[in-house]
């Protein structure tokens, strides 16, 4: 059983034999009393082992030295004063004494003496507890650079951090007692400061986060953040105010800064973006004055052939049949630039991928079989159903097999696959497109096309998607294709890809938000 060890500095010996008779009979833990004549004999014994308790009597020349001694060190027994009887106790006396639980040697009743001696520790562990708690909060204080205040219903300083004092050109915290804002900050920030403070204690509410600037003593102007909080008493009510305000100064240039080149980003992008608009309408131009001009001209060659005399039946049922496939193609190119530049509303439904890709492939199977391609289809089964046109998508699905027909003239195999996947880091072709329009981690729905043709040229990569451009036959593509399957995607707030494959042939992928609502755009 653990014992409690109680030295006493004293030089009459009978008041130990007093304390163990009492203590002897004591019921819980045992007492061992050691008896101490001198302060550096009392100090030694405290060194070579445990103390519990420490009693000092009153009339011996080193008592008050010892208990201030151990009350200021790291001591953390209970300190008893040991007084002759109760009239040596005045107030003059009890101001020099620096313990508060006493006893009298001539009231040693063994009640009192044992409670007493009880109370003595529960304080003593209170009052390290506490000062050890005052001691963290003080070194916080002290040491954080952040503004912390804490402030009374009037919204008076009733204790600063250093941080505080020094932002203001204070020395000490305490200068700061009793000021408020107004002695420190121009009068209209002060008056904002106190309005807040005072709708704080009105209504209970903290204040979170509010940016606000302030004047330092240095005559600099400085950002901060501030969190304002009612300050309450230990029965809740609110007595004031606490708040903390960190230095956001240079976070705030660099906003700036941010801003600035953001704003300069966004010019030079609008200028790239009207260049580019330039180069597709001279592109377009040029490619609607080739692709409808070499019709036109088979018309008006076949139209004046049909108004010259002697044309036999045959040869002008012939010039018919060419004017009339000038005309479609013309049509067709028409048509396609009226789909790309007047895009109709997508009408949102919600849909099931794997259902329009079924629908498409019925769709295209006559085409599929006269190019002798054997088509090869994947669907993930796990697809929820998500917001989508479906006839475009359907749309964009049939021109993206009619791509892949073309890129195999000799027949070949179409691979036609639907999952779900999250955007990662890879750092692919389609790293820069994705970003622009999902975040990282996102899940998303896919469609992929895949054929096994040559595949495209990487110079003409990163044209593919130009009106007018085709790697095709001469007359099997108009070039607007990919064009207005890519403006369908992008209206679905997705993003379309193409790349070559490592084993050939080209990938055509389908980026899809399971959520239009969380797309970046």
């Amino acid at each position: 059983m653990k014992e409690v060890r109680l030295l006493l500095l004293s030089d009459e010996l009978s008041i130990a034999d007093k304390l163990r008779g009492i203590l002897g009979s004591t019921v819980g833990l045992p007492y061992t009393i050691i008896t101490k004549k001198s302060f550096a004999d009392a100090q030694g014994a405290i060194d070579a082992f445990p103390v519990q308790i420490v009693m000092a009597d009153m009339v011996h020349v080193d008592a008050i030295q010892l208990l201030n001694h151990l009350k200021q060190s790291e001591f953390n027994g209970a300190l008893i004063a040991l007084f002759n009887n109760e009239e040596d106790m005045t107030p003059t006396v009890m101001t020099r004494c620096p313990v508060q639980d006493t006893l009298c040697k001539s009231r040693m009743d063994p009640l009192l003496v044992r409670q007493v001696l009880r109370f003595a520790r529960q304080r003593r562990h209170s009052q390290l507890l506490l000062a050890r708690e005052q001691s963290l909060f003080t070194e916080l204080l002290n040491n954080t650079p952040d503004r912390i205040y804490f402030k009374d219903r009037n919204s008076r300083f009733l204790r600063v951090n250093m941080g505080m004092a020094r932002a203001f050109g204070f020395k000490n915290p305490d200068d700061l007692r009793g000021k408020s804002d107004f002695d420190i900050h121009a009068k209209d920030r002060a008056q904002d400061a106190f309005n807040d403070e005072q709708k704080i204690i009105r209504t209970g509410q903290p204040l979170l986060g509010k940016d606000e600037t302030e004047m330092h003593a240095d005559g600099q102007m400085r950002w901060v953040n501030t969190l304002k909080m009612p300050l309450r008493n230990a029965r809740r009510e609110i007595i004031g105010t606490m708040g903390i305000s960190r230095d956001i100064t240079e976070q705030k240039k660099t906003q700036e800064k941010l801003e600035t080149v953001i704003r300069e980003l966004r010019d030079t992008q609008s200028e790239l973006i009207e260049a580019e608009k330039l180069r597709i309408v001279g592109r377009l131009a040029a490619g609607v004055a080739h692709e409808v001009k070499n019709p036109l001209n088979i018309i008006l060659m076949a139209a004046d052939t049909l108004c010259e005399e002697g044309i036999d039946e045959d040869e002008r049922k012939e010039l018919c049949k060419e004017i009339r496939t000038a005309v479609n193609k013309a049509n067709n190119v028409i048509f396609e630039l009226l789909d790309f530049s007047a895009a109709k509303e997508l009408r949102l439904d919600s849909a099931s991928l794997n259902s329009v890709v079924e629908r498409a492939i019925k769709l295209v199977h006559h085409r599929i079989v006269k190019a002798k391609i054997k088509v090869k289809v994947e669907l993930d089964p796990n697809l929820p159903e998500i917001p989508m046109d479906p006839q475009k998508i359907e749309q964009v699905l049939i021109n993206l097999i009619f791509n892949a027909i073309n890129a195999m003239p000799d027949g070949g195999t179409i691979e036609i696959q639907t999952t779900l996947e999250k955007i990662g880091l890879e750092a692919d072709a389609a790293k820069g497109p994705l970003i622009e329009r999902f975040r990282i981690g996102d899940q998303v729905m896919t469609l992929a096309v895949r054929d096994n043709g040559m595949g495209i040229e990487k110079d003409n990569l990163g044209k593919v998607f130009e009106p007018f451009f085709t790697t095709g036959p001469s007359g099997k593509s108009s070039g607007l294709g990919l064009m207005v399957t890519k403006n369908i995607v992008e209206r679905h707030h997705g993003v379309l890809t193409l790349r070559n494959r490592h084993s050939g042939g080209v990938e055509a992928k389908v980026y899809l938000h399971l959520d239009p609502k969380n797309s970046t755009q």
